[in-house]
């Protein structure tokens, strides 16, 4: 494999960084992705057993 110059090396470095960001964004979108379905899972569970509280009246 052929060596890598300074200049090649420093380009890789922005990348790196570019690419560490992007990584970094996506994970914190991520997180807050999951943590907004968690939120809407406890909202369900809330939802269901309120309308079984319901049901259960009826039947």
């Amino acid at each position: 494999m052929a060596e890598i110059n300074e200049e090649q090396k420093a380009i890789l470095r922005i990348y790196l960084a570019s690419e560490d960001s992007r990584i970094r964004e996506k994970q914190e979108e991520a997180d807050r992705l999951e943590r907004g379905a968690h939120q809407a899972a406890g909202q369900l569970e809330e939802m269901v057993k309120a309308r079984n509280a319901v049901a259960e009246g009826l039947f």
